[in-house]
């Protein structure tokens, strides 16, 4: 297993990818038959862009051990591909095997507020929040149903107190995009760029530049001091998206393999 973690830590922290295969690859053939081998491989697949070659691995670990974890992970990256159908299928039947699976609850709210059926969502939302109450992806997915019925100002105190309890670079996000629906624009920009000062300063670049898509702000600063950092960050998590369909995280979740 050390050398999986190794193999993360190459890929995300030192944006190694030549380095994680090989660690990743040392790891599968050392426990080829444990799980944790094939999600930690793919995982440094899909940060070299290999979203294919991803889902095989992860379909390799699902073979070896069929729980709701590994169905998760793989709903995931289906959904960060565009396979819905399929990922909706992995997460029913991770419901089935857990009830209680705060991530495949939370999934499955998503994927029903991009058929534009809010019910559904609000179900499964209260599934989520009554198994762990306080999670902060869930209560920004109850702040981004609340908008897209309308209710923008609960929509705003709720992310903002969810951001006060716990901040995160997805709560700001989410903030700033609020403000900004409701025409707020510099609210909207200090928020964004207080979400980037959490994140590592090489990935702040990148990360502006996204941004600035976005949400169509101006985010570099006089000092230049954006200029000056690195890049290479992967496609913002449509997690901090406001809007109905705002789809998972494309990197599957790093459950704990027992």
């Amino acid at each position: 297993m050390l050398l999986s973690l190794r193999a993360l830590h190459e890929s995300e922290w030192q944006l190694d990818s030549r380095q994680a295969f090989e660690s990743s690859g040392r790891a599968l053939r050392l426990a080829p038959r444990q799980p944790w081998a094939r999600t930690a491989r793919a995982l440094v697949t899909l940060s070299a862009g290999l979203s294919e070659q991803a889902l095989q691995e992860l379909e390799a670990a699902h073979q070896l051990r069929g729980d709701a974890p590994r169905k998760v992970q793989r709903a995931g990256l289906r959904m960060g591909m565009a396979e819905l159908d399929e990922a909706r299928s992995d997460l029913k039947q991770a419901v089935t095997q857990r009830p209680a699976d705060v991530p495949a609850r939370l999934m499955l709210a998503r994927l029903a507020l991009l058929d534009g059926d809010l019910d559904e969502a609000e179900a499964e939302l209260r599934l989520a929040s009554q198994s762990v109450p306080g999670v902060p992806a869930v209560e920004r997915a109850w702040a981004g149903l609340q908008a897209a019925r309308g209710q923008h100002g609960e929509a705003l105190g709720r992310a903002r107190a969810s951001l006060e309890s716990r901040p995160d670079m997805h709560g700001h996000l989410l903030v700033a995009q609020l403000y900004l629906a409701a025409g707020d624009g510099d609210r909207a920009r200090d928020t964004a760029r207080e979400a980037l000062l959490m994140v590592p300063s090489y990935r702040r670049a990148d990360l502006t530049e996204q941004l600035q898509r976005g949400l169509g702000l101006e985010l570099s600063d006089d000092s230049g001091e954006q200029d000056s950092l690195g890049a290479d960050l992967p496609a913002v998590s449509p997690d901090a998206v406001v809007q109905p369909g705002a789809g998972t995280d494309p990197v599957p979740a790093r459950a704990t393999d027992s």
